[in-house]
């Protein structure tokens, strides 16, 4: 029998509307405007239709990390390049929260990102 300290440790199992979410928000299938709509019915919707959608877009986004697997696989530096990517966005968005400024915010990161190169 598991001991307190092993239960409290124990990561529970993600519910399917937790997955359909992260699946949602990892899909290049559907567009922003897309995504908040599912996002924000995902609680209401029935989950038959729910899981309609997901093994739709699960299959999709399994193919694509596949691509993308493979592609740095090649090339390693893929890894690195996408790392420093991500890293200048969550700078540049951390920033942009520092000073509240909301005036174009994918201009500025855009430039940003630019300016790496």
């Amino acid at each position: 029998m598991p001991t307190k300290k092993q239960l409290k440790h124990k990561i529970a199992e993600p519910t399917f509307r937790e997955k359909f979410r992260h699946e949602i928000l990892q899909t290049l299938a559907l567009d922003d405007e897309q995504k908040k709509f599912w996002l924000d019915k995902a609680e209401t919707t029935s989950e038959e239709v729910l899981k309609m959608i997901y093994n739709t877009i699960k299959p999709y986004n399994d193919q694509m990390r596949k691509y993308i697997e493979a592609a740095i696989k090649d090339d390693p530096s893929l890894l690195t390049q996408l790392t420093d990517k991500i890293a200048t966005i969550k700078k540049t968005t951390l920033k942009l929260a520092e000073k509240e400024q909301t005036e174009n915010p994918e201009e500025l990161l855009e430039k940003q990102l630019r300016d790496e190169k």
